[in-house]
């Protein structure tokens, strides 16, 4: 009986640490807001509608390198909005280049980051 149990608690395991890969990789990172440290890369958008974002791309994504990844800026304005890098985006910002990107539409407007 022991046996058992061990091999369930075994797969047990294995799907809670399989599922928090997944959730993992597919969460937004939030930003901290206006003069919050930023363990990666750190911009701050182009003004729109009177008001900037900013945003953080994470040491940890600059490493993984995930095919793609989504980035929420911080909430100015009652709203925020979310920033989409692919890989090679996040390979050019781990390589300490630079990259444009804009974000999506919140409250009738975007706006343009440039990273790195």
């Amino acid at each position: 009986m022991s046996d058992l149990l061990n091999r369930r608690d075994a797969l047990v395991g294995m799907c809670s640490a399989t599922a928090a890969a997944v959730l993992n990789a597919c969460a937004i990172s939030d930003a901290e807001g206006p003069g919050a440290s930023c363990d990666g890369v750190a911009a701050t958008s182009s003004t729109e509608s009177g008001h900037t974002h900013s945003v953080c791309v994470p040491n940890a994504d600059l490493e993984a390198q995930p095919a793609t990844a989504q980035y929420r800026t911080s909430e100015v304005s009652g709203h925020s909005h979310t920033l989409a890098l692919n890989k090679a985006q996040l390979t050019t910002l781990a390589g300490g280049g630079s990259v444009q990107a804009i974000s999506g539409a919140a409250e009738g407007h975007s706006h343009s980051f440039t990273l790195g």
